[in-house]
């Protein structure tokens, strides 16, 4: 893959339309991946996937206070590091 500095502004939103489009299929699961960053989007064949889902949460169990958060500090949206459990949802992938 050539450098992000070379690559034209229609591969960028290339890129960002799959990263949205795999987003999408989990927040219609109701599951937040929870560690989107550039190192968890891969290049695969002819397109780019999310990676390490360890870290991502499925809403649809219940959701308390000894769940373990493995999100990226420098990525993380203002209710997951106040860890405001009751606020927590897919939106947090937005954010980061």
């Amino acid at each position: 893959m050539r450098s992000r500095k070379n690559t034209s502004i229609e591969a960028k939103i290339d890129i960002l339309h799959q990263v949205a489009k795999g987003l999408h299929c989990m927040h219609q699961c109701n599951i937040a991946h929870m560690d989107l960053k550039l190192e968890n989007i891969i290049r695969f064949g002819d397109g780019f996937k999310l990676i390490d889902l360890e870290s991502s949460i499925d809403f649809n169990n219940e959701v308390d206070e000894d769940i373990n958060i493995k999100s990226s500090l420098s990525i993380m949206s203002p209710e997951l590091y106040l860890f405001e459990v009751t606020k927590l949802g897919t939106s947090v992938d937005i954010w980061s």
